[in-house]
């Protein structure tokens, strides 16, 4: 009895032996750190293309953690990164998700920045996913669908060139076409030959035109800018006369001056034509007296 109480005894430290040797084994394998404090902190990334919780996380291609946790955000993907304590991230680092051999398996890699200060650990930052083999052999799986009917565009194109090629008049005006062409070559070459000297004249009184002008300018250039000067006094004055004139527009419109008060006051205008239509009848008593008897004055005079 006491011998198999032993042997169970034994068989049980045995097994719980093994189930530690293979848990301490899981966790190497994992990258599972019991003792060590890490430090956790939170990355978005569009894609987490098969990575998954436990995969390495490299600072500068050395294993400094593992990946935490992985959860789906919307559109995104957040990435929980666990990574030894003693490793200081800096705030200009960069995160990527790659392929960790040629073998498969994913990996974050944090490349670290040139600033002083250190990563904001509470805050949630942004990472790359960079294309592998495997995603770059599905891009191509996708552009082989396309292939067929990339290829079949290009049948049709080099079929409809051949119909235009194997068609004698679209041959014969090209060749029409050509022709022509050599023939205009021709004609403006013996144009030139025939006509150097003159364009060479040409270009010599051209190139003398544009010297006379550069030292005319040299020249007359006090005289030029003396004159650009009177111009724009003279500028300034026809701007104050326009002012003026316009002042006294405006003056005249609301009455503020006597040309105003002429033109737009209504009592001096009655006035004015009262004393008209006055002076009109006293003219007219004038002109009927010199016509009769001579100018009649009645008048008063009292001395002292």
């Amino acid at each position: 009895m006491k011998n198999q109480k032993k042997t169970e005894l034994k068989v049980g430290i045995t097994i719980f032996f093994a189930l530690l040797v293979l848990m301490l084994i899981i966790a190497w394998a994992k990258n599972i750190s019991i003792s060590a404090a890490r430090t956790h902190f939170d990355i978005r990334f569009a894609n987490a293309s098969g990575l998954e919780v436990g995969d390495n996380v490299t600072v500068n291609g050395v294993r400094k953690g593992n990946v935490d946790n992985i959860r789906v955000n919307g559109e995104s993907v957040i990435v929980t990164l666990a990574i030894e304590s003693d490793i200081k991230i800096r705030e200009d680092a960069k995160f990527y998700i790659g392929m960790l051999d040629l073998m498969g398996g994913k990996k974050v890699e944090i490349i670290q920045g040139n600033s002083g200060k250190e990563l904001d650990y509470g805050k949630l930052h942004t990472g790359t996913y960079l294309m592998d083999i495997s995603s770059a052999m599905a891009s191509m799986g996708s552009l082989t669908e396309d292939v067929p009917k990339l290829i079949s565009k290009i049948n049709e194109t080099l079929d409809g060139i051949n119909s235009i090629v194997n068609n004698q008049e679209v041959r014969n005006n090209l060749v029409t076409s050509l022709n022509n062409l050599s023939t205009i070559s021709q004609d403006l070459r013996i144009l030139i030959q025939n006509n150097d000297k003159k364009i060479e004249s040409l270009l010599t009184n051209t190139n003398d035109l544009v010297n006379n002008s550069n030292e005319f300018l040299k020249k007359n250039s006090k005289g030029i800018e003396s004159s650009l000067q009177n111009i724009e006094g003279l500028l300034v004055k026809a701007d104050t006369l326009i002012s003026g004139v316009t002042e006294l527009s405006n003056d005249t419109k609301s009455g503020e001056n006597n040309l105003g008060k002429l033109l737009y006051d209504k009592e001096l205008y009655k006035e004015i034509e009262t004393t008209v239509k006055t002076l009109k009848e006293l003219t007219t008593i004038l002109n009927e007296q010199l016509k009769n008897e001579g100018v009649n004055v009645k008048a008063k005079i009292k001395l002292f």
